[in-house]
C-alpha cells in the first residue's frame, strides 16, 4: 500500500449518488422552470412568473455534473483522475461558476425588457425577492393582479 486510505465501497457509492442526484435536481429544476417561462412567454398569458433563483441552478448543476465525472472515474473505478481530465473539470467548474452569477441577472435584464415592451407590469404583492431566490410575477393588467392577491389570501386562511 502507498499510504492511500481507500473509502469502503458504500461510502464511494453515496458519494457519487449525491453528485448526482444533486446535478440532476438543479438541472431539472433549471429546465422546468425556463419550460414554463417561455411557455408562458410564447403565449402571453395574463400571467407571467419568472424564477430569478432557478437561473442559479444551470450553473450549479453543471458544476456539479463536471464533478460528479470526477467522483465516478476516482471513486467507482479506483482510478487517479489524469491531469487532463482534472484540468478540464476545473475549467468547466470555473465556466459553471460565472454562468452561475451572470446569468439570472441577463435573463432578468431580457425578461424585464420584453415583459415591459408589451405593456405587463409586477405584480409586486406576489412577487418575492430575497438575497439569492426571487421570484417576479407579471400580469397584463392591475385587475388580474389585485384579482390574484385575493384569490391567494382567500387560499391561505
Amino acid at each position: 500500500m502507498n499510504g492511500e486510505v481507500v473509502q469502503p465501497f458504500y461510502i464511494r457509492i453515496l458519494s457519487v449518488v449525491f453528485f448526482v442526484s444533486f446535478s440532476v435536481g438543479s438541472l431539472a429544476w433549471f429546465g422546468s422552470s425556463l419550460n414554463d417561462l417561455v411557455s408562458d412567454l410564447m403565449n402571453m398569458s395574463n400571467i407571467i412568473t419568472f424564477d430569478k433563483g432557478s437561473m442559479y441552478m444551470l450553473g450549479t448543476g453543471v458544476g456539479a455534473l463536471s464533478f460528479s465525472v470526477a467522483v465516478i472515474y476516482s471513486a467507482i473505478f479506483q482510478r487517479k483522475v489524469s491531469f487532463s481530465v482534472e484540468k478540464l473539470v476545473i475549467k468547466i467548474a470555473l465556466i459553471s461558476i460565472v454562468v452561475m452569477f451572470v446569468l439570472p441577472h441577463a435573463a432578468h435584464f431580457l425578461i424585464d425588457n420584453v415583459i415591459s415592451d408589451n405593456g405587463y407590469q409586477e405584480c409586486e404583492p406576489l412577487s418575492h425577492r430575497g438575497l439569492r431566490y426571487s421570484k417576479y410575477v407579471f400580469t397584463q393588467d392591475e385587475e388580474t393582479c389585485i384579482n390574484l392577491v385575493a384569490e391567494k389570501a382567500l387560499n391561505n386562511r
